[in-house]
């Protein structure tokens, strides 16, 4: 009897670095429907980057609640059903302009469309706006793509202004649902670009305050 090998289980080439393509962190409007660009291609409008996030970068956090039916002859569960998929995304945004600001105290900055002189109030009137959100990690010829197309603000940290230390929001953006899709995921090799190596980001700037909630 003859049997095949199964494919090699340790793959190097699968060992995939969170290094950020471009700026790495999009977002825009939910309302505007926008989708990935696709692994490799840039992100046009009316995606927007984020800017520069603190050095731990982007954290995705999925999360199973379930209940398990325990039979009254036995004490342990022979079923388990799920109740709940929950994903969100959670960084520190290291610029500080309307945008960031907007996204973090949940406001409308629609208002605030000069960065170097604007204002806006935080309401308790308003709120819940919700966006498009992608992340775009690429390591040498290994490209992933995560893309939330409804997403909310559930949580922000604490915000401490010190000297020798960067102000950063801290923002949790959790995906909501779409016609049953909580996320898109995207991934496959691509050729780097001529002339880079693939294997450090680039960085880049945030957009200048452009409206960004749909309620």
């Amino acid at each position: 009897m003859t049997t095949t090998a199964p494919p090699p289980a340790l793959d190097p080439t699968q060992a995939v670095l969170g290094i950020n393509n471009g700026p790495g962190v999009y977002i825009c409007d939910a309302s505007l429907n926008a989708v990935s660009p696709g692994i490799g291609a840039a992100w046009a409008a009316p995606w927007e980057a984020l800017g520069y996030l603190s050095e731990d970068g982007p954290t995705l956090s999925p999360d199973v609640s379930s209940d398990t039916l325990t039979p009254w002859q036995s004490t342990s569960p022979i079923r388990s059903v799920i109740t709940g998929k929950a994903i969100s995304i959670q960084f520190i945004l290291w610029q500080t302009n309307p945008q960031n600001m907007g996204i973090y105290f949940d406001s409308d900055t629609s208002a605030a469309t000069n960065p170097d002189s604007y204002s806006f109030d935080i309401r308790s009137d308003e709120g819940g706006y919700i966006y498009s959100v992608g992340l775009d990690i690429l390591d040498g010829e290994n490209a992933l793509q995560f893309v939330f197309p409804r997403a909310q603000l559930s949580g922000n940290g604490d915000v401490s202004f010190s000297r020798g230390a960067i102000v950063g929001w801290d923002v949790t953006l959790s995906a909501l649902d779409d016609a049953g899709v909580l996320a898109h995921v995207i991934g496959g090799t691509v050729t780097p670009p001529a002339g880079t190596s693939g294997t450090s980001g680039t960085s880049g700037t945030s957009g200048t305050g452009t409206t960004l909630g749909a309620n």
